[in-house]
């Protein structure tokens, strides 16, 4: 962008207060790394709503530590980093290269651990941090993936999938309601009665007799 330029900020969903960085690039340093890392013709940031990630900030911190502490005696780091972020600024700018396609199998196989983890650990206490430690990305990252490609967020696939196997037992044994709030890792019993009357209409305990009466005629 040039001085004057319009920028759209969001307005925050909290109270809590916005932290706005400046990011001043060399046009010719961003062109070199562009056409370096596959792209094709002038580099051109079109989009006013781009989101960065936390990639960004990070990269951002580290070059100004090493600015403030090692300038003099450690050069090479510095040129280091100001790659990393000139790369990440175009990724977060949806800048299209030949790695696109990649991107996006990325992002695939990350949903799909993503689900393979719940499917697997829905029955304890699991969160949505425990998820994005596991494959390395950040929560806001898999919410938006998860949203894309699933269609819904990671803690109502969590809560579907405690939903389902609830649903099981309730049909299939002779357990308590505790031990099937225990089983499915609902927080305690109130938490399941509640989650699943909100799906079903009933508490779980009525939807079982409802079951046994339906069997029985």
């Amino acid at each position: 962008m040039a001085p004057g330029d319009d920028i759209l900020v969001h307005s925050p969903k909290n109270s809590s207060p916005s932290k706005y960085i400046t990011v001043c690039v060399n046009k010719e340093f961003m062109q070199s790394i562009s056409l370096q890392i596959g792209g094709e013709g002038n580099l051109s940031f079109k989009r006013l709503d781009t989101s960065y990630s936390y990639r960004l900030l990070e990269g951002l911190e580290a070059l100004t530590h090493e600015i403030l502490n090692y300038e003099k005696i450690n050069q090479l780091m510095i040129e280091s980093l100001e790659n990393r972020i000139a790369i990440q600024l175009l990724r977060d700018a949806s800048f299209k290269s030949k790695a696109s396609d990649n991107n996006l199998k990325t992002q695939r196989d990350n949903v799909h651990k993503a689900v393979k983890y719940i499917e697997t650990y829905y029955s304890s206490n699991i969160s949505i941090k425990d998820i994005c430690d596991e494959i390395y990305i950040s929560p806001s990252h898999l919410q938006k993936i998860f949203l894309k490609y699933v269609g819904i967020t990671p803690y109502k696939y969590i809560m579907g999938c405690r939903h389902q196997k609830a649903k099981e037992l309730l049909k299939n044994t002779c357990v308590s309601i505790e031990e099937i709030a225990t089983r499915c890792g609902f927080v305690n019993t109130a938490h399941f009665s509640t989650a699943f009357k909100q799906k079903e209409n009933v508490s779980p305990l009525t939807y079982k007799k409802l079951l046994r009466r339906d069997e029985s005629e």
